[in-house]
């Protein structure tokens, strides 16, 4: 893509991580379907401000999940 990977690219938009990414947002849909309807950095922002639990062990698993990607890709 050419573009930075900050927390929100990382987060919202990068195309290496979309199935990882699926799995995270439709977890977070069944809790919140106001999501979907917020910007790429408020949903940064969301995600980064948690305090469900269940919400920040997708999102553990969703940042563990890209990192491996990542390394594999890498090598």
């Amino acid at each position: 893509m050419n573009a930075m990977e900050d927390e929100i690219h990382f987060l919202t938009k990068c195309p290496l991580y979309s199935r990882e990414r699926d799995d995270l947002f439709n977890m977070i849909f069944s809790v919140n379907n106001n999501f979907v309807s917020l910007g790429d950095s408020e949903k940064a922002n969301w995600l980064l401000m948690q305090e469900n639990l269940d919400i920040l062990e997708a999102l553990g698993i969703y940042i563990n999940s890209c990192f491996e990607k990542r390394n594999n890709n890498i090598r």
